[in-house]
């Protein structure tokens, strides 16, 4: 567990070789994983471990970041928790993959979120795919496929756009979404949502 100011570390791993994986927590004013490398591992080998990120302004991780609380051998996948009060801006790949079923993963904002190019994967070999939660104060899913970049500095998210190709590849993966806005409407501008899976699926918009 870390608290602090602000947050920019290398990596983190709390892997569990023969049993479920670790946890790491980390609670701070801003929050950025932007070099490439920067990692958190919280595999394990019967079930994944936590990540619980809390940025109370702002949180970026980089597209050359990665996140995972994946399993290894047997169990379900981990969980993932990011949330910023101001801004979120993620990049990278979130993982919380399973074998018997997937696990979470939740990614919320209080201001503006930019999830360009991210990469999820919540899905399973078997059992139930995992969950994808999205939450914002309001956002608008646009038609896209962008790559974000971050560079070396804080980016900072000023709209609550959403793009499709974004959601179809965690589809893809075998992932439920959820989209949740908390003050105003979740919107679909040109959107086209496909769910490429060969297990049923689901979109819910609250």
């Amino acid at each position: 567990t870390i608290t602090g100011a602000a947050v920019d570390f290398n990596s983190a791993i709390a892997y569990g070789s023969s049993g479920n994986g670790g946890s790491v927590s980390v609670t701070a004013d801003d929050i950025y994983l932007v070099y490439a490398g920067n990692s958190i591992d919280v595999q394990g080998d019967t079930g994944g471990g936590s990540i619980d990120l809390h940025a109370r302004d702002n949180f970026v991780l980089g597209e050359n970041s990665s996140l995972s609380a994946d399993t290894g051998s047997s169990g379900n996948g981990g969980s993932i928790h990011l949330y910023a009060g101001n801004s979120l801006v993620v990049y990278g790949d979130l993982s919380a993959r399973g074998v018997d079923g997937g696990g979470s993963i939740y990614t919320g904002s209080g201001g503006g979120i930019d999830l360009n190019g991210i990469g999820i994967d919540a899905g399973t070999l078997a059992g139930d795919g995992g969950l994808w939660t999205i939450v914002a104060p309001q956002m608008t899913v646009l038609n896209g496929s962008t790559q974000g970049t971050a560079g070396t500095g804080p980016v900072i998210a000023t709209t609550t756009d959403i793009q499709d190709g974004d959601l179809n590849n965690a589809f893809a993966s075998g992932t439920n979404i959820v989209l949740q806005a908390n003050a105003g409407d979740v919107q679909f501008d040109d959107a086209q949502i496909l769910a490429a899976s060969s297990s049923p699926l689901f979109l819910h918009v609250n």
